[in-house]
């Protein structure tokens, strides 16, 4: 007999715990409205609680209570009537239990500084422009390709550019040659030689004798 009243006794014990529990959520809830017009931070905390229920807690130097507030609310969440109620300020509200603890929000974490950004070295490279036989070619045109840093060769087919970014690209050109693009990687002496364009030579001989004909040109350049 003692094990079945035992067993009794946990049954009812349960039944009540199921009875009591529906109880004491009674009287709480979530969505109520609310108006107030510039009334105390005080004055609407406590209408809130009468409404749903719930408790405020917070420390006195997280809330001022005095701040005077207005707000206009129709079955909302409570939560989102305290948005609308601590807009603007650094408190926040969230429900635990049968409570409503207001917090001061954490502070954003500061950005992280990004990678340093080191301004492109550069250095004078220097060099010589020679044609296919090895000859200099003089007033050839070397600059940093996509700037205006450029120089002119001497009679010597020599050069000095300064202010080369590395990994930058240097143009050489003149009139009658192809001209070619050289990766800059932090040498000191660049040099090229240009391959001649036939094409460019003839427009510039054409350009020199206005509009004769080819044959007069040739045997007058011969």
């Amino acid at each position: 007999m003692k094990p079945k009243t035992t067993f009794f006794r946990l049954f009812v014990f349960s039944a009540f715990v199921a009875l009591l529990l529906p109880l004491s959520l009674q009287g709480q809830t979530r969505k109520i409205s609310l108006k107030a017009d510039n009334q105390t931070l005080a004055q609407v905390m406590k209408l809130i609680e009468q409404q749903s229920g719930f408790t405020f807690v917070y420390k006195d130097e997280v809330v001022d209570t005095s701040r005077r507030v207005s707000v206009n609310a129709t079955d909302e969440d409570v939560l989102d009537i305290l948005k609308k109620v601590f807009a603007g300020t650094d408190t926040e509200a969230t429900l635990v239990n049968r409570n409503i603890n207001l917090t001061r929000k954490a502070a954003p974490a500061p950005d992280k500084p990004g990678p340093e950004v080191k301004p492109a070295s550069t250095q004078k490279v220097s060099g010589t422009v020679l044609d296919t036989q090895g000859a200099p070619i003089v007033g050839a045109t070397v600059m940093v390709d996509g700037t205006t840093n450029g120089v002119m060769t001497d009679l010597d087919g020599r050069y000095t550019l300064n202010r080369v970014p590395m990994g930058a690209a240097l143009r050489f050109s003149c009139m009658g040659y192809t001209e070619q693009l050289k990766p800059f990687r932090g040498e000191k002496n660049l040099n090229a030689i240009l391959y001649e364009d036939s094409e460019s030579l003839e427009e510039a001989v054409a350009v020199a004798f206005g509009t004769q004909r080819k044959e007069s040109i040739v045997s007058s350049v011969t």
